[in-house]
């Protein structure tokens, strides 16, 4: 239902026609059959960098709705925007767990994929490091999402996300299908679900209308994006597909390949042949076999000031790979890797999965401080790659570990019980994630608007309609234009290809950029904090954010005052105080 015209329309819609994000919003508008006027920004030409334009959205992104006053930045804020004031056709089920499971499949698009394939980025990479590497990147991003996607649909999905019916969760993965189907020609037979899915969209109207092909600035010849961006040079040069030299992040290996298991399994095995062998027959009645459902300390967290591998005595180090044996025999027959997310929790009745240092889950501790509610602790070191896929990391100790091999077999399956727990808790493999009885979620987003509808007290979300908004647009930049680039396998990825100098200088860009649009944003709604005297969801992302500026990355905040006042009001906040990384059980004791 766009259109060129300057009728009198009741929205506008500043979009670009290959835009996903602008997509997504053409969708909802379609589906809610609202009309709109089509307003053209040229992202080519560098149009969302003009002043006129940057007066409606201070970082310099499409799409921008504008609905009499207000005027609404970022694809998220402006959906909630539409599902709350215009009812007709809804974006969300009723059902919480499947409303959680609608927001947490629309930020995996949002905040895992969509940032790493825009303009700015891919541009950077071609120019910084080489024109090969940008198609890689993308494929790298896009094919980590998919297959996490494919994990958290598959038990939801219907004719469409997460049933029969369209919602929210439809509305973020169409246009990302179709980036990767007509822009990066991505292999889809890998994701069957979400090829399903596109051919289902395809036929419905609403998604069809909103298609780039279909936009007033679309080109009317049949280019594809690659053709038109000659800037970034995603394709060109680099010959057919199955040519491409230039490597992806992390050596070409997406983290959720399992083609490692069959290896890991066979040096598994071979290993335990070769220890039953060794050792002979041991005496059960020897040792005493651990009883509980959690699995032993693994070796690289005792507690021992002299490493079990530097023992001499034989008779010694025979007793301990027996009493290892047995404790790995009696873990295979007695431990249950999923026993944590069952909802046998003792007194707690919520789990969170975090990391000390992780925004992200600081974010959550806050929400949950804030909200009264107890949680038990769940540790995650991102730094050991404790995140990661069991695969991918077997791999790594079984080739990489120094020591005995009776005692790396033990190990071994020390992690794969945990990576198999975590995996099936988040198949993307990020912090954090909430477990409440069979609830299960994932990206912090989600997590908090789980918590505001289940757990009322105390909102996360002013009733007033715009300033309601304005609190997602916040969220939002946070999460989707800021955190991303700072995460820690980007930095080591730019680290690694060009220099450590250099990463910093690419945090502080995009941190300075959002900051920036922060401080415009919320210039004429601010109080006490983010947008009045009250705490809200926009305060919960800011304050870690802020916090990561200063403390990890020393960023000058002489810049953006708002953002340093409001830093110093958090900090006076016990559920703000509570939540720093300082104060968790994983952080460090120096």
């Amino acid at each position: 239902m766009a259109s060129g015209d300057d009728g009198n329309k009741k929205l506008k819609l500043y979009s670009y026609w290959t835009s996903s994000c602008s997509h997504r919003v053409r969708i909802g508008l379609n589906f809610k059959g609202l009309k709109y006027e089509y307003k053209e920004v040229n992202l080519v030409k560098g149009e969302q960098h003009t002043p006129e334009f940057k007066k409606l959205n201070p970082i310099g992104y499409v799409p921008v709705l504008v609905d009499g006053d207000v005027v609404l930045s970022d694809s998220f804020a402006i959906l909630m925007y539409l599902e709350e004031k215009y009812a007709q056709h809804p974006l969300l089920p009723s059902d919480l767990k499947k409303k959680a499971i609608n927001y947490q499949a629309a930020n995996i698009v949002s905040s895992s994929i969509q940032p790493h394939q825009n303009l700015a980025e891919l541009k950077y990479i071609e120019e910084k490091i080489s024109a090969d590497e940008t198609l890689p990147w993308v494929e790298f991003h896009i094919g980590n999402g998919f297959a996490a996607l494919e994990e958290l649909l598959k038990d939801y999905a219907g004719k469409y996300a997460t049933g029969d019916e369209v919602y929210l969760a439809d509305l973020f993965l169409a246009p990302q299908i179709y980036r990767a189907i007509k822009s990066f020609n991505l292999d889809m037979s890998k994701y069957p679900l979400l090829l399903r899915l596109y051919d289902a969209y395809s036929e419905l109207p609403a998604f069809q209308d909103a298609m780039p092909e279909k936009q007033p600035d679309a080109p009317s010849s049949n280019l594809t994006e690659i053709e038109l961006l000659v800037s970034v040079r995603l394709a060109l040069g680099q010959g057919p597909k199955g040519d491409r030299s230039g490597p992806s992040p992390r050596g070409a290996k997406n983290i959720y390949d399992l083609s490692l298991f069959p290896l890991a399994f066979v040096v598994i095995a071979v290993v335990f042949v070769f220890q039953k062998k060794e050792m002979g027959n041991f005496n059960s009645q020897q040792v005493r076999r651990s009883t509980t459902n959690s699995p032993p300390k693994s070796l690289g967290d005792d507690d021992s000031t002299t490493p079990l591998s530097t023992h001499n005595d034989s008779e010694d180090r025979r007793h301990d790979h027996d009493h290892q044996l047995l404790e790995y025999e009696n873990l295979l027959s007695n431990y249950d890797p999923y026993a944590d997310a069952s909802g046998d929790y003792g007194n707690k009745k919520l789990q969170l999965y975090s990391y000390w240092r992780s925004s992200c889950s600081y974010r959550v501790r806050i929400g949950l401080n804030f909200k009264g509610l107890e949680y038990e602790y769940k540790a995650v070191n991102l730094v050991k790659g404790e995140q990661h896929t069991p695969g991918e990391f077997l791999f790594v100790i079984i080739v990489f570990t120094q020591m005995d091999m009776g005692l790396i077999l033990f190990d071994v399956w020390v992690f794969f019980i945990f990576y198999l727990e975590f995996r099936k808790l988040n198949p993307i493999g990020y912090v954090p994630v909430l477990v409440d009885g069979d609830v299960v979620l994932s990206d912090s987003f989600a997590i908090l608007m789980y918590l505001e509808e289940k757990y009322p007290q105390h909102p996360l979300l002013p009733s007033d309609f715009k300033k309601k908004a304005i609190n997602y647009q916040a969220a939002n930049i946070v999460s989707s234009s800021i955190q991303p680039h700072q995460n820690l396998a980007g930095l080591k990825y730019i680290e690694e290809k060009i220099s450590a100098d250099v990463k910093l200088s690419w945090v502080e860009f995009h941190i300075g950029n959002g900051f920036a649009a922060l401080e415009e944003l919320l210039k004429d709604y601010a109080g006490k904090y983010a947008t009045g005297d009250e705490v809200y969801l926009a305060d919960l992302f800011l304050a870690p954010q802020i916090y990561a500026a200063i403390k990890r990355f020393n960023l000058d905040m002489s810049k953006y005052p708002l953002l340093l006042r409001l830093h110093e009001a958090y900090c006076e906040l016990p559920a703000f105080q509570n939540a720093m990384p300082e104060k968790q059980p994983d952080a460090p004791s120096s």
